[in-house]
Formats: structure tokens, sequence, C-alpha cells
């Protein structure tokens, strides 16, 4: 710590307290000379107010923040060189000194809290913090030295001077914290941040008018998002939509509590905030943000501010991650499509040059491969790897499937075709010659723990594998091991009523817990049809209503890793987005992590942003980021799927475990899974340990 800001401290501290300059001195002296004690004041903390300059207050423009550095809070620390000048040793006092008891903060004014106000996206002027010693006598005296931290640096910094700095890129609570010598204190500061958004036409001079008129209701009608919607933090930030009819300008405030208000001003239908305005906003997990909007026909002062109903959401602590895959139809060509996750602002074509249809396919866990049908059912396959390297089994050279899936670990592939399951090698494409007495199947799934394959079970077998009237959803186990599966078992049975006969598309969660799956008259359409969950082991049916109440809403599947306390569901749905596409899109629900078999842990569903509104997004797949598996070729461990690292001599390096277990693989502790895999060591559905992915 600096001579000059102790001296400006002890001197301020003499000046507002009217104390005797020579107290001042005194302790001046003692700060030079190096003396075993400093002055001491009695009773409650000095004012070390100042105007301004002194104690950095706070003003700004209100202007749309920009860019904004997201991420988890942190705990920062400034050291003041040596430990802090504690008057004893250890806290005890000297020969006829009072015993030092603790460390308090005080503000410029001496108070023990702080209430900071910023313009969202600057940072506040700096605010000086006071650290005193605190004695058994009730007397206390400034501290020369300390640690000074702050619980969230990302709301308020703090240097080694107990200076401290609102970022202005979140609002919320951040506790200061001093320490030295075994002794600590602390001071919390809440900071709040505002913001004003003018969009289209307007200026700063029609806010008067724009505020003006009495409140009414009957305002614009909400078309987007739906209320109580649960996003992602750190995700693209979603388009708030509305009708606009004949109105003239819309006022939009979005708050958090007391924390953050943004006030948007605009003539058009719609606002999508800045990423800075949508992380600052969903920065707190364990509050909603309101919406409220206010529509006016004219700018006129006097024009009523008519109300829309106001709209809550949520965010979690989470981020859009890996890679969506789907069909879009309804363009020319239709097209195979990846969507790279969080930040693609368009889906990506795989296979572009080709011009036939790409459809009923399925990717591995591990992200490495892509398996499909080509044009019409009973037509050919292909399986390729998903960073477009190879051609594992080349495109339209068999015909082996209709629908079907991958093991965890990437080497075998269950087809189903014409009401038959049977494994191949992924590798060629070789029947592998394990029997299993499952009969009218069709859409198989195998669980990510690698125990059970989950599969429609069609009640008519004349029916064919992708279009069915009536269905129940099937499991048998697989043993690793002895290489055999297992008598298949009735999971869930469609009921009687013509809209809940049909099951189909079952997609199992990252834990291997539950299944989601459509349900409907068909699973074809264009008849309504919901989606639920089926519990892998009580079998207990859990309707998704929050996520899917109307329209059609199939094809679930899981993202490959749980976040934030929830998993998330990708299904296509016959919704409209807003006024901005009215074609199926694929949407996201959350869905709670933790939840009994009788309540709705789904949340209301958002758009996944970066597909085209003019097409039809179909049948999603949620895979991890394209990567190349194991023994595939690579030059970097970049390259390489979660767990896997790049071995091998220059020329011919290869993705290889590093003598560890990867997803399905059998573990007695979590340290035995592969690092940079995000898995642990927990029993799968026989009661087998294995590496899988922890619970939400």
């Amino acid at each position: 710590m600096s001579e000059s800001l102790t001296f400006y401290r002890l001197f301020n501290f003499g000046l507002r307290t009217g104390r005797a300059p020579g107290l001042v001195a005194v302790g001046l002296l003692l700060f030079a000379c190096g003396g075993g004690g400093s002055a001491r004041k009695a009773g409650p903390g000095p004012d070390l107010g100042g105007d301004a300059g002194e104690a950095g207050a706070i003003d700004g423009m209100q202007t749309e923040a920009g860019a904004s550095n997201g991420g988890a809070s942190g705990s920062t620390s400034s050291e003041a060189g040596a430990a802090g000048a504690l008057d004893s040793e250890g806290g005890a006092g000297g020969a006829g000194e009072p015993t030092a008891t603790g460390l308090h903060i005080e503000t410029s004014k001496g108070d023990l809290t702080s209430n900071l106000t910023s313009t969202l996206g600057t940072a506040a002027s700096p605010v000086l913090l006071a650290a005193f010693q605190d004695f058994a006598d009730a007397s206390s005296t400034p501290l020369t030295g300390g640690t000074w931290s702050s619980s969230d640096p990302n709301i308020a910094t703090v240097d080694e001077q107990g200076i401290v700095v609102a970022t202005g890129n979140y609002a919320g609570t951040a506790t200061i914290k001093v320490s030295a010598g075994g002794l600590e204190g602390t001071l919390t500061v809440h900071v709040s941040l505002t913001a004003q958004v003018l969009e289209g036409s307007l200026t700063t001079g029609d806010l008067t008018t724009l505020n003006g008129g009495e409140s009414a209701t009957g305002g614009p009608s909400w078309q987007y998002p739906e209320n109580q919607t649960l996003f992602p933090a750190r995700m693209t930030p979603p388009t708030f939509q509305w009708v606009k009819g004949s109105d003239a300008a819309f006022h939009l405030t979005l708050s958090r509590g007391a924390d953050i208000t943004v006030e948007v001003y605009t003539t058009q239908a719609e606002y999508q905030p800045s990423p800075a305005v949508w992380l600052a906003l969903g920065s707190d997990y364990t509050k909603a943000f309101d919406v409220k909007l206010e529509a006016k026909a004219s700018l006129l002062a006097a024009t009523p501010r008519r109300a829309a109903d106001a709209r809550a959401f949520r965010t979690a602590d989470a981020q859009l991650s890996g890679d969506v895959y789907y069909f879009e139809y309804a363009v020319t060509p239709p097209a195979f499509q990846r969507l790279s996750l969080p930040d693609a602002t368009a889906a990506a074509p795989m296979m572009s040059g080709e011009t036939s249809c790409r459809s009923c396919h399925t990717v591995s866990r591990d992200g490495s491969l892509v398996a499909f049908e080509f044009d019409a059912p009973d037509a050919t396959n292909g399986i390729i790897t998903s960073t477009g390297s190879a051609a594992v089994i080349p495109p339209k050279t068999s015909s082996l499937w209709n629908f079907a899936t991958f093991d965890p670990t990437s080497t075998r592939l269950i087809g189903a075709k014409q009401g038959a399951l049977v494994a191949y090698a992924v590798s060629n494409g070789e029947n592998l010659g394990l029997t299993n007495s499952a009969t009218n199947a069709t859409q198989p799934s195998w669980s990510p723990d690698g125990s059970t394959v989950a599969y429609i079970r069609r009640a008519n077998g004349t029916e064919p594998d992708h279009a069915f009237t009536a269905s129940s959803l099937y499991a048998m186990s697989w043993d690793a091991k002895g290489q055999a599966f297992g008598a298949p078992g009735l999971l869930s049975a469609g009921e009687a009523t013509t809209n809940r006969a049909s099951l189909s598309a079952p997609s199992w969660a990252p834990d291997s817990r539950y299944l989601a799956i459509g349900v409907g008259s068909n699973n074809y359409g264009p008849t309504a049809m919901t989606l639920e969950l089926v519990n892998a082991v009580s079998k207990a049916r859990i309707a998704l209503k929050n996520a899917a109440s109307a329209g059609i809403n199939q094809t679930p599947s899981f993202a490959p890793r749980a976040q934030g306390g929830y998993y998330f569901l990708a299904f296509t749905s016959s919704r409209p987005y807003g006024h901005r596409g009215t074609t199926p899109q694929v949407w996201v629900t959350a869905i709670d992590g933790s939840f009994k078999d009788s309540d709705d842990p789904s949340h209301a569903a958002f758009w996944l942003p970066g597909q085209d509104t003019a097409g039809q997004s179909i049948m999603p797949q949620w895979a991890p980021t394209a990567c190349n598996g194991r023994s595939a070729s690579c030059t970097d461990t970049s390259q390489c799927c979660g767990g896997l690292t790049c071995t091998g001599t220059a020329g011919s390096k290869t993705c290889q475990a590093d003598s560890c277990a990867l997803l399905s693989e059998t573990c007695v502790t979590a340290q035995d899974c592969c690092a940079g895999a995000d898995l642990t060591c927990s029993p799968d559905l026989a009661g087998h340990p294995v590496c899988q992915p922890a619970k939400p």
C-alpha cells in the first residue's frame, strides 16, 4: 500500500471526524517508522466521505451495452505487498494493548454496505473502501495492509488498495473481503445496472411523448417466446416478437428485480437483446426476469399507453453445445443439415452436392459417425464420418436398415428393416450374427450406458417401418461381456384412445434414466402429437405438457450432456416461430434434472437459433461436436472425440484412449474414466458400474 494512499486515508479520517491533527500525525509517524502501534478511533467508524473525485461517484450516459465477457463467476484477490500491519502478531495485544478481534470495511461515508448504480456495458467510476482493525475495547484503527478480494469479479473488482469498480457487465451482489493475520472483514456491494435502447426512427426527443399518456389495457399480443420459457443463459439471445397491428411505437421493459432495468423504445414488432444485455439479464439463475410491453397508436403525448400481458422468463447455468443434425425439407434440393452450437448463425449442409433424400439418420454417441438412408424406405444406406473425412460404408452400396442406432462404443450398429433388428459391424457393414427375438421392430435406440436397446414394436406388422398407427415401446438388454441380447420386454404400451395409440422415436437421456417418445394417433402426422418421458426403471409415463401442449411435436432427441441441473431435449414442432416462420422447426425444452414421476418437469420450449425459417427442419439428432473417433487418423488431440488422445509417430497418428475407460466401459471409480470425456462411474440399468454422463 502506498504512503500517499495511507496519508489520504488518515488525513481524511482526521478531517471528517474532527480529530486533532496530532492524532493523524502520530499515525503517520508510526507508519513511517514501522512502529508497533497505530492511531485508534473509538466507537463507530469514521466518515471518510468526500466529493465525487474522492469517493468515485458513479454517473454515465445510458446507452446500450456492447459485447460482454460471459462465463462463470470466480474469485480474485490482490495482495498489498506484505501482510497487514496488525497491532500485534496473531491478533493478541502486546503489553497494555487490547486484543485484536477482527477487521471491518467501510465506504467513504462510513457505511458497512454499498449500493452502486452503473450503465450496462460501462465500468463505473472507482469507489475507495477503507479497512480497519477492531479491538476488544470497541476501538479500531486503519489497516495498513492486507489481501483484498471480490467474491464475484464479474460484478465488481477490487485492487490491492481497496478500490472497487463495478464492471458494468453484470448486476447483483459481490462480497468484498480483506484478510490479514488470520482475521478478515467483509463488505457487501450491490450493483444495479440500467440501459436505454432506441431503435427504428425514434430519438431521445421522442421519449417524453412515448412515456406520456395514461396507462391502459388492451396492448399487443405476444407471439414469442412463450411465458415462463427457461433459456440457457449463454445462448444466442432470443428475439422477442409481438403483433404490430397499427401501433406506431412500443416500449419494452426488461428487468430483474432491482438489479437491472433495460428500457427499449422501438417502432418494430420485435427486439433481440445484444449479447451483453442478454448475459446481464440472465446471470442470476435463481431469479426470473420480467418483460413488460406497452404500445402507442401515435407519438402524441396524450395517446394512451396500452399494456400487454406481462411475461417472466428464467435462465439456467448452461450453454448449448454439440451439433444438431436434421433433415431440411421443403427446400430444393432437400438438405441434410448440421447446426453447430453454441454460436451457429446458419446450418451447414452435409454431403453437399448430393440431390437424393437423406433422412432417417442417426449419430454415434461420441459424435464421430453419421448413418443415414437414401431416398425411399427399403432403399440404400451409408455411414460417413461426422467430419466428412471419409465414408465408412460408402453411400448407396448397401440396403441394411430403415432406422438404426449405434452402440456407445461406435463399433456396432443395430438396423431395423421390415420388422427385424440386425446388428452390424460399423467398419464394414458385416452382419454380426447376434440374434434376438424382437418382432415388428422399428426405430431402435441404444442406451448411453450400453446396457439396453429400446425400440418401437408396431401392432400391425404389415405397416411400414416409418409409418404406423398403433405401437408400443419395448426394450431388450445387452450383455457386452457375453455378446448377447436378452428377451424383449414391454416398457410402455400405446393406449386404445385414438390420439395415444402410437408411440414413436425413443431417445435416451444422457444418464439412461429416461426415454423421450412421441405420442399420437400415428407417428407420421399430420395429426396432433405430444411428447412424454418414460422412466426406464419404474416404467412411469410423464407428459411434457409445458413443452408440447398443442400441434405436432415429434422425433425428440436429448442433448448429450445435462447442464445447470437440466436435461435439454430437441424436437420437431409445427408451432409458429412468432411472425418469423410458420414451418416445422427444431425447438428445445429444458427438463428438470430431479422430479417426481407425477410432475411435469418440462418448461416452455424455445426455438433453436440458426435454422432457415423458410425450410422444414425435421428429425433432429443431437450429438457431441463433430470429431475423430477411436483409431481414426489425427494430427492433434483437438481433432479427437472427448477422452481420446492423438498418439503415434508423425504421419501415422491416431485417436486412442490412454489406458482409461470411455462411455459404457467398465470402471471402479470415476478416475478410471477418460479425462476430457465428462464421465463419471455409476451403475448402468443392469447394476454394473460403467463410465457414463453424470445425473443433473
